[in-house]
């Protein structure tokens, strides 16, 4: 087997009423992203591969790499260190020092998010959903009987996998407090009202960004709508807040069908709050 030669890295006020009543897509701008399993790249300030730091000794550096431990488990152990605000000397999976904080709960969170997308890749081949490459290389890894041996091009997968099935997970949900697969002759109007009851907010983290999926519920068809906005957006916190505060919040706009893995939700364009 061949040395690796190439080395591939990747970087990482308050308002009045009236504002509030005037907010509108134009200036709380919505990404209309979904951060799902349709997305993937090598992360953030996680590099990949680079030969000018510090790895753990045990490390092996072939076209695949292996390793002392679960290399899944390391990409838990990075993500809950990244969230408690630590580690951040830390930047690869690779990293003599994420090994040292390893943990047994982070071995059984991987084995656990195996188990989950090992669950959905048999649901997509019983339905026959296209498989791309992102979803065979998914199938080869959870599925692969030696979890210390990785390719080195799955690395930004499975980097970004504790983060999926946590996005995942949450939208599972959602998915069962509406209808999935709702009746798509109901008609749907330009510019329409709609009570819409908030759900619950996810987190996506993806290389191009972090953004702030907002899920509710259209009271009337009990159909799932789907807001999303980029958490640097300095007015996103007025949106949250509402989310959060209210039980039923009208928003009017143009509503139109969306699907993935069947579950099919509104998105909604030019939108606006009403009676706030």
């Amino acid at each position: 087997m061949n040395n690796i030669i190439s080395i591939s890295k990747s970087p990482i006020v308050g308002l009045t009423t009236a504002q509030i009543s005037a907010l509108t897509p134009y200036n709380l701008q919505s990404a209309n992203t979904y951060g799902g399993l349709n997305h993937i790249s090598g992360g953030y300030s996680l590099d990949s591969v680079d030969s000018n730091r510090r790895y753990h000794p045990d490390i092996k550096k072939y076209e695949v790499f292996q390793s002392p431990e679960d290399v899944l488990a390391l990409s838990v152990t990075w993500k809950r260190l990244q969230e408690a605000k630590q580690g951040h000397n830390i930047s690869n999976l690779f990293s003599e020092e994420l090994f040292k904080h390893l943990t047994d709960t982070d071995k059984e969170m991987a084995d656990q998010i195996r188990d989950y997308f090992s669950k959905k890749i048999m649901v997509w081949k019983l339905k026959n959903n296209r498989f791309s490459k992102f979803r065979n290389d998914l199938n080869e890894f959870v599925h692969s009987s030696d979890k210390k041996v990785v390719r080195e091009d799955m690395l930004g997968m499975i980097y970004y996998l504790p983060y999926f099935q946590e996005y995942d997970s949450n939208l599972d949900e959602v998915r069962i407090q509406v209808d999935s697969k709702p009746n798509r002759s109901l008609p749907t109007i330009a510019g329409e009202s709609r009570l819409l009851i908030p759900l619950r907010k996810i987190i996506s983290k993806r290389k191009s960004g972090v953004t702030n999926h907002y899920w509710m519920k259209d009271e009337r068809t009990n159909i799932a709508v789907q807001f999303v906005f980029e958490a640097s957006n300095p007015l996103e916190h007025i949106w949250s807040s509402l989310f959060s505060a209210r039980d039923i919040l009208e928003v009017s706009g143009s509503y139109y069908f969306k699907n993935r893995d069947d579950f099919e939700y509104f998105s909604i364009k030019n939108w606006k709050l009403e009676n706030i």
